[in-house]
């Protein structure tokens, strides 16, 4: 990974534990589009292909499908799950438990679009901006992540850099790939039974997420931690700002 402060980082996806390693190292100033996203089988094709597509037919409720939420202690209390019924991405954590997608869609997708637009102003206006895509699902192939990382430039900038991080059931090591300068490429052993539901092995993925330098980086740490002490109490998983 190159040792240079970003101006920016985004998580694209593929499951809302890249967003809370974020927010615990301080390096998600701001909601993106593709925070909260994932579940789908082919999520970082159907990613990439959103940005480079400006979200085009990105979540019409027409495609909505409701999908199980027990609001247990291992779901999000406060919000309903749905699944966009073409591509398969999880909507997580943005529809309110309870009501009905016609009476909340209206908002939710004013919300999206907000982050939509926000995520190319930040990046574009970036002199380095790095995208994060970490995948607990999937099984990735290095040409196609040098390719996606060639489509996003052109897309967003050259100043743009790729990190792919891919859980492997069966690894016994870390292994990591630089496959061009800026586009890294991290496979490991983050989930086991006994291991976070979310986060997974904490200590392998702090130890990636944390050698990512960002600016504010460090007061946003401060202000994560006295936001964390404030709400320790409560239930639910961490929203960061998810608006």
């Amino acid at each position: 990974m190159r040792k240079i402060r970003y101006d920016s980082v985004f998580a694209i996806g593929h499951y809302c534990g890249t967003a809370m390693y974020m927010i615990r190292h301080g390096l998600r100033a701001m909601s993106g589009p593709l925070d909260w996203i994932g579940g789908d089988p082919n999520g970082f094709a159907n990613h990439v292909d959103l940005i480079c597509r400006d979200f085009a037919g990105f979540m019409p409720i027409d495609r909505l499908v409701p999908v199980l939420n027990r609001h247990g202690p291992d779901d999000d209390p406060v919000h309903d799950y749905y699944r966009d019924d073409a591509t398969k991405m999880l909507i997580y954590h943005d529809f309110p438990a309870g009501v009905p997608p016609a009476e909340s869609y209206a908002e939710v997708r004013a919300r999206f679009d907000r982050r939509i637009a926000r995520f190319y102003a930040t990046v574009r206006a970036a002199r380095h901006a790095l995208l994060i895509y970490h995948t607990i699902w999937e099984s990735l192939d290095a040409a196609a992540v040098a390719e996606a990382a060639r489509r996003l430039r052109e897309k967003l900038g050259a100043g743009v850099d790729l990190l792919v991080i891919e859980h492997v059931k069966d690894a016994t090591e870390v292994e990591e790939r630089e496959l061009s300068p800026g586009v890294d490429y991290v496979r490991g052993p983050f989930f086991r039974p006994e291991t976070h539901i979310v986060l997974g092995d904490r200590a392998l993925g702090d130890r990636i997420y944390g050698r990512i330098r960002c600016r504010g980086r460090l007061m946003r740490r401060i202000r994560n931690w006295f936001k964390s002490r404030k709400g320790e109490k409560g239930a639910g998983r961490p929203t960061g700002g998810a608006r």
